[in-house]
């Protein structure tokens, strides 16, 4: 899968023209994904422009707006491969049939890519540093792309809860406890400058907690 991550500087050029051997409308469409990612970032929402855009992506304007009629929608696009890059279609759904911790550990991880990098950090602090203005960009975030992954989530314990193994009462309850309990400190701690990162024994620990906590909370006995 071509990374789509938000990096931030010049960097996102150098992987734009690496893209080759694809059809040429989904070459381009991915490199100013992958540009407008590293922008957003960097600038910010309102700072950031479609003719920056198209600079940093190698395209002209009119190619931008061919694939993305505005601004909104490039944000959503972008917010989008980044889910879509730690979290591929289906990748829930496959642990349908693993046994119950082990699939929770699989999510977990899953989850722990998206929420706990630092993309997903700096896009936080972006939305965080928008709110003042009004929930505009955090709805754009929201229904863009987190509602859904959410809802993922959601679908994953309700048939756990079905076949017996979980014992919830509110999915949308257990799923914002479970993402919480994951996020943890660490996320706070991380957002607000007083880490630079996190690291795998860290990550591990914060996974390996997540779990154990929510087989205590929801496990059927």
């Amino acid at each position: 899968m071509t990374k789509l991550a938000f990096k931030v500087g010049e960097d996102c050029c150098e992987d734009a023209r690496k893209m080759r051997g694809r059809p040429r409308c989904t070459e381009k469409n991915d490199a100013i994904r992958l540009a407008a990612g590293g922008l957003f970032l960097e600038k910010g929402f309102d700072g950031t422009s479609m003719d920056e855009v198209a600079r940093r992506a190698e395209v002209s304007k009119q190619t931008v707006y061919s694939h993305f009629s505005c601004k909104d929608d490039l944000f959503i696009a972008a917010i989008q491969a980044r889910i879509d890059e730690s979290m591929p279609e289906n990748t829930i759904e496959d642990l349908h049939n693993v046994p119950l911790k082990e699939a929770l550990f699989g999510v977990a991880s899953q989850f722990a890519d998206l929420l706990l990098s630092a993309d997903s950090v700096a896009v936080f602090r972006l939305l965080a540093a928008s709110a003042a203005k009004g929930p505009h960009l955090a709805e754009l975030f929201y229904h863009g792309g987190a509602e859904a992954i959410s809802q993922r989530l959601e679908r994953f314990l309700q048939i756990r809860a079905d076949a017996g193994e979980l014992d919830i009462k509110d999915v949308h309850v257990a799923a914002t406890q479970f993402i919480s309990l994951l996020k943890g400190e660490l996320h706070f701690c991380w957002a607000i400058g007083l880490i630079d990162s996190i690291g795998e024994k860290d990550l591990k620990i914060q996974i390996d907690q997540t779990v154990d906590a929510f087989m205590r909370i929801y496990a059927c006995k």
